[in-house]
């Protein structure tokens, strides 16, 4: 601890950093999907990046003015560490009331990874943190480099996803709710019918059982084709831990989909992998 350099700062709302935690590890009412996050820290932005195992769900997520302040100190250009989340969010708990925080994160400038983080706030804490560069292995570190500069994934030059519904997240919640009501349904349906964003949770080689189904409301849609892709893992965490109105990137055949959402300093990209990719 001696030896110790504060490598860079964070500061903000205690609100806002615990929010920006939580939308990138998928914590919303539960423990994070993503137990371990990596962050890539620059003056004046913050970048995150994980993977589930299997990357079966991708998360890029990127903070500026959402945070008061990031600093790099000396003549570093960036700052990388790894936070366990859950223990990250439970000191950030008992040293905040809601105030002003302050995040210093420490280490050695030769080593790649910080060794701690302090919180500064009500209550001063410090979280040691992974140092060993073998769990940067788990790091999709090439996704960011799959988005272009409007925000649309493109992992192929000049391929960006030909659907893109602008929707709300209140607005999917009603196919998770019927979903998880509904025993006979194992998978969340993204549905485009008619140039309409659709819910199509209806048993039509079953019309004796239950069903449900009908447009659902969205700000605009762009679709080549009628189509629904399904989709399982990390789906209900990830319109749990956001809110408010999203962008829904994706492709008929049973691609993946690219959850986005662009506010208060913020831009949040969550990748979901389609049922049977």
């Amino acid at each position: 601890m001696s030896n110790e350099e504060t490598l860079a700062t964070i500061e903000g709302k205690a609100q806002k950093i615990q929010k920006a935690v939580e939308e990138l590890a998928l914590a919303g009412s539960s423990d994070a999907f993503h137990s371990d996050v990596y962050l890539n820290i620059r003056d004046d932005v913050v970048n995150g990046v994980v993977g589930s195992p299997g990357n079966v769900v991708l998360s890029y997520c990127t903070f500026t003015s959402h945070l008061d302040d990031v600093t790099v100190e000396g003549d570093l250009d960036s700052v990388e560490a790894i936070l366990e989340v859950n223990e990250f969010l439970s000191y950030f708990g008992f040293a905040t009331d809601g105030g002003d925080v302050r995040l210093s994160f420490r280490g050695q400038p030769d080593d790649r990874l910080a060794t701690a983080v302090e919180i500064t706030g009500a209550l001063n804490a410090r979280v040691m943190l992974p140092n060993s560069e073998s769990v940067l292995d788990e790091v999709p570190m090439g996704l960011p480099d799959d988005f272009n500069d409007n925000e649309r994934y493109e992992p192929e030059e000049g391929k960006e996803p030909p659907v893109k519904v602008k929707t709300d997240t209140d607005v999917v919640e009603r196919i998770v709710e019927v979903v998880d009501y509904e025993p006979d349904l194992d998978y969340y349906p993204i549905t485009v019918e008619n140039e309409e964003f659709a819910l199509n949770a209806a048993q039509e080689d079953a019309p004796e059982r239950n069903s449900v189904w009908g447009p659902l409301s969205a700000d605009s849609v762009e679709s080549p084709e009628d189509f629904t892709n399904h989709y399982h893992e990390g789906f209900e965490e990830v319109f749990g831990a956001l809110s408010g109105s999203v962008e829904l990137q994706t492709a008929p055949g049973g691609s993946p989909m690219v959850v986005m959402k662009q506010a208060d300093g913020r831009v949040l990209r969550h990748m979901l992998g389609n049922v049977g990719q």
